[in-house]
């Protein structure tokens, strides 16, 4: 039984191990996901405010 109790905890370690780097990467990745979702934010900021922009400039003038 030594060889079997051996083998189920190299078993236990690698799927420990495993969930370990899953678990890492999925945060890795929210935290991509959030920082792409506030860049494309300050994005359409930037756009909408370049549009207000252009759009004054074509009425009143930049005068």
């Amino acid at each position: 039984m030594g060889d079997m109790d051996r083998f189920k905890d190299k078993a236990r370690e690698l799927a420990d191990r495993a969930k370990a780097e899953l678990a890492e990467k999925t945060d890795a990745a929210g935290a991509a996901d959030r920082e792409a979702e506030r860049s494309r934010d300050t994005g359409e900021e930037q756009v909408s405010e370049n549009r207000l922009e252009r759009r004054w400039e074509e009425t009143e003038g930049p005068w």
